[in-house]
């Protein structure tokens, strides 16, 4: 898909709790997802990353231009297949909106029309990266599928899987709608750092000892899993096209998905991965 007009959400972030205005436009074919900074529109894949602060940051070395936030927008733009467009930001970081991907997507749908196939990824040997008990491997495979596990012990939720398959499961149904999540014991901790002062029920899920402590409870019963695989999907997408990949994720998080992204860009430098036009 590509975009027929522009698209604006303005909403706080989830972290700093800043309203802002996130502003999408068409970009030209081909081009895939680019930020608007003083100097011109950039590539997200050349911008510096940081999975910090349990969220993924992206910003310009020299100008400072940052995009907060971004992977549920990302999550949003690779569910939908629709890369080329141009990212502006007028604030800190990209709206929470409910906390999932959902409003963003539809937004961008609305204004979308169909285009040929995108560009794909493709990858010719396994790829791998761990710290200490959390793993992501990626392996060759006809189109993306993401294999999520996460584990929180004893705690509620404990454990759970959850795989998404780009062919077989539709993303506005199936993984656009999970929310980000944290814990009530953990909130305040959080804030001291700066982090989740946006934060509340109406775009976090918050687990108390027993469950969700938010009035309609879970919106999937592994909801914690499909964000996680929703997290993964976007920060996947820094790498500007979708990829050809099966991604065995234990443990997840922004900081270890981003060094797989490190890893997946030097095989495409290095002749272990290629981009083709057209591939499912």
């Amino acid at each position: 898909m590509r975009l027929a007009g522009p698209v604006e959400v303005t909403g706080p972030g989830l972290h700093g709790g800043v309203e802002a205005t996130l502003a999408l436009r068409p970009a030209p074919d081909g081009s895939g997802p680019a930020l608007l900074t003083p100097g011109g529109s950039v590539p997200i894949r050349a911008l510096e990353r940081s999975g910090r602060g349990r969220t993924t940051r992206l910003a310009h070395p020299e100008t400072g231009t940052a995009l907060a936030g971004a992977e549920h927008l990302l999550a949003a733009l690779s569910g939908l297949d629709l890369w080329d467009v141009e990212i502006h930001l007028d604030g800190p970081e990209v709206p929470a909106t409910d906390g999932s991907s959902l409003p963003l997507a539809m937004s961008l749908l609305a204004a979308a029309a169909p285009s040929p196939d995108g560009r794909r990824i493709v990858l010719e040997r396994e790829v791998a990266v761990s710290d200490g008990p959390a793993r992501l491997v990626a392996s060759p495979a006809p189109n993306t599928v993401l294999d999520v596990t996460v584990d929180f012990g004893s705690r509620f939720p404990g454990r759970q899987r959850f795989v998404w398959d780009r062919l077989r499961d539709d993303f506005l149904e199936t993984l656009a709608p999970a929310r980000t999540f944290g814990f009530a014991d953990e909130v305040e901790r959080l804030r001291a750092r700066g982090l989740a002062l946006g934060g509340h029920l109406g775009n976090a899920v918050v687990f108390g000892p027993d469950g969700p402590l938010n009035p309609g409870g879970l919106r999937f019963d592994d909801e914690p899993a499909r964000h996680k695989a929703l997290d993964l999907l976007g920060d996947l997408a820094v790498l500007g096209a979708d990829l050809a990949a099966r991604v065995v994720a234990r443990r997840p998080s922004h900081a270890l998905n981003l060094a797989l992204v490190d890893a997946l860009s030097a095989r495409l430098e290095g002749g272990g991965a290629s981009i083709r036009a057209g591939v499912s």
